[in-house]
């Protein structure tokens, strides 16, 4: 069997055989696998649990946004009733309903001026007797001033 050389140290003296190194590697090697397996460890928990709450947030925003969905849909659908329509249209932009009697119609697409019926829904499709001579209001005349 052949023996360790020993090292040469300073000043000439054996410093470390060459048996203790390895020994020492023999038992600083799995040392070394068991840290960094245990780094690893603390390191993969760790990026788990950043990732856990950067879920967390975005589930809620999710939450808080799909909460708002819901409250612009019934908010559309409460502006889209006609009775909501009919009070925008009366407070917000100043319209009223036509004056009852016979509206003047403009011209379409080259025709005649022509006399419409009566504002309002009609209950049958043939005009009532004496429809057509009812009066209209003469153009550059406001309605409801005096003739």
């Amino acid at each position: 069997m052949r023996r360790a050389r020993a090292i040469p140290g300073p000043q000439g003296r054996p410093a470390v055989s060459r048996g203790f190194l390895r020994q020492l590697a023999a038992v600083a090697a799995p040392l070394l696998l068991v840290s960094a397996v245990g780094v690893f460890h603390v390191w993969s928990r760790t990026r788990a649990l950043a990732e856990g709450y950067r879920l967390a947030a975005v589930q809620a925003e999710r939450s808080r946004l799909v909460s708002e969905h819901d409250r612009l849909l019934l908010e559309v659908e409460a502006i889209r009733a006609p009775r909501a329509l009919e009070n925008f249209a009366r407070t917000r932009l100043g319209m009223a309903p036509p004056d009852p009697g016979p509206v003047w119609a403009g011209r379409a697409l080259g025709g005649d001026d022509h006399l419409s019926g009566p504002a309002g829904p009609a209950l049958s499709t043939s005009a009532p007797p004496g429809a057509l001579a009812m009066r209209a209001t003469p153009r550059g005349a406001a309605r409801g001033s005096p003739r």
